[in-house]
Parts: C-alpha cells; structure tokens; sequence
C-alpha cells in the first residue's frame, strides 16, 4: 500500500482554502463542505472505497 501522503503533497502545495474570519461559521461550513469533498477524490484518486472513506470524513 502506498502512502496517502503522497497523494496529497501536490494539491497542499498550492494551499487550502481558508475561509474569510469574518464570514464565520457560515464561511466554515463551506469549508467543511469542500474538505469532504476533497477527501472523496483524493479516495478516488488513490483507489479507495469511497464509501469507506464516507464514514472516516463524516
């Protein structure tokens, strides 16, 4: 099995990105949302079972 890190390491190279301060919890939520949905192509990516990868996230 490989490493996961190295899946990652392009994409974080470029950065994440953070949510403005001042849009708060709803800024955050959206963050969370695109978060998730990183995690499930990054799974796709990498051949993982994106329903096992599912329950990991949520």
């Amino acid at each position: 099995m490989h490493m996961v890190g190295s899946t990652f390491l392009p994409i974080s190279q470029r950065g994440l990105p953070l949510p403005p301060v001042e849009e708060g919890v709803r800024g955050w939520r959206r963050y969370e949302g695109w978060v998730r949905e990183f995690s499930y192509k990054a799974a796709q990516f990498a051949g993982v079972d994106a329903s096992k990868q599912a329950c990991l996230v949520s």
